[in-house]
């Protein structure tokens, strides 16, 4: 005996969104005008995470109001900052002031014409400051160097090329320093020793500062010969010593020029 099975329900029927969104209890919303909403109206995304407030850095080492567009091969060499333990002395004899050191600063700075702005600007900074300012390769002529101005300093000594072009060495001071220039020209050979040279007066003995430049194609052993008589001139002389430049030795490699 077959039975047969019947079935009483209704073929099944596809639900639309109307239907499930009117339908009672129905855990279905939509929501299909929310393309008409203006910008204002939809929701806005929020972030869990904390704003962070503003860094500030201190007036002292940031210039404020000023924009320099920093040239490549000033930025790149570092500065050197030397300071003396003498005690000199600065402004006239009717008014005189005296201080405990001596600050000098350095910079190889590749074309001083093009670099003018921004150094006149590092100047203005009271925590650099220095009382004298040596410069390498300036790039200008005799006639150049002396018509060239910056605040608060005025030249001092300078060694100009006259044959090849670039190169050069370059020392200025504040206005109320009191110094005498030291004649080397006798010892200078361009691109090999270019070298200039001041006396500064202090209260217990005098301070002679220099500035040296030797090009890398210049002769290294004519250098040393040409440094070791310059020095040996300069020990006649009364006084500490202090020398600054460029003399591109490598020490940190093994190479002929450092030996």
């Amino acid at each position: 005996m077959r039975i047969s099975e019947t079935n009483n329900h209704k073929p099944k029927q596809k639900l639309t969104e109307d239907d499930l969104s009117t339908a009672p209890d129905s855990p279905f919303q939509f929501h299909n005008n929310q393309d008409n909403k203006t910008e204002s109206e939809l929701p806005r995304k929020t972030s869990s995470r904390q704003k962070k407030a503003p860094v500030t850095r201190s007036k002292d080492f940031f210039m404020t109001n000023v924009t320099v567009d920093r040239p490549k091969n000033l930025s790149s060499r570092q500065p050197s900052i030397t300071s003396t333990d003498q005690e000199f002395f600065v402004g006239n004899t009717t008014t005189r002031k005296s201080t405990n050191s001596l600050t000098i600063y350095h910079q190889n700075i590749r074309s001083l014409m093009s670099k003018k702005e921004e150094l006149n600007i590092i100047m203005k900074d009271k925590s650099v400051s220095p009382h004298l300012i040596c410069l390498s390769e300036h790039h200008l002529k005799t006639q150049e160097i002396t018509k060239f101005t910056l605040n608060s300093y005025k030249i001092a000594a300078s060694f100009c090329r006259e044959g090849v072009p670039k190169g050069g060495v370059y020392i200025m001071t504040r206005h109320n320093i009191q110094f005498v220039t030291i004649d080397l020209s006798n010892f200078c050979i361009e691109r090999i020793f270019e070298i200039c040279e001041i006396e500064v007066n202090s209260k217990n003995k005098k301070i002679i500062v220099g500035c040296i430049y030797r090009s890398p194609s210049g002769d290294i052993v004519q250098f040393l010969e040409l440094l070791e008589d310059t020095l040996s001139y300069l020990y006649k002389c009364p006084g500490s010593l202090v020398l600054c430049g460029d003399l591109n030795i490598n020490f940190l490699l093994e190479t002929p020029n450092k030996k």
